[in-house]
């Protein structure tokens, strides 16, 4: 069976739907922004709502360098990366901004 290339609208929202998956399990609550939004790509809360965090998710469909744009100021206060989306099992990972 040839392998296929995923859309990145689909690769994209993979993401981030992933993402917005795995954070209630951790105790967060989660919100999704519109997409093509500027900006954050997910609002996480706490239990209580005590803080509010700012997410901007990429995923990208094999392991490559992450494109994080020319601008160095990010405007979230964590990136979540998402490689090899569409594979059997993602691999995310967090990094603090």
């Amino acid at each position: 069976m040839e392998k296929r290339k995923l859309p990145q609208h689909l690769v994209r929202n993979a993401g981030v739907f992933y993402v917005c998956y795995r954070l209630p399990q951790m105790g967060w609550n989660a919100t999704p922004m519109t997409r093509y939004a500027k900006g954050p790509n997910v609002f996480i809360n706490g239990k209580g709502a005590e803080r509010t965090l700012r997410l901007k998710v990429r995923s990208l469909s094999k392991r490559a360098p992450v494109p994080l744009g020319t601008d160095s100021r990010i405007d979230a206060d964590w990136v979540v990366v998402c490689i090899e989306v569409g594979a059997v099992a993602g691999k995310p990972f967090l990094e603090p901004r």
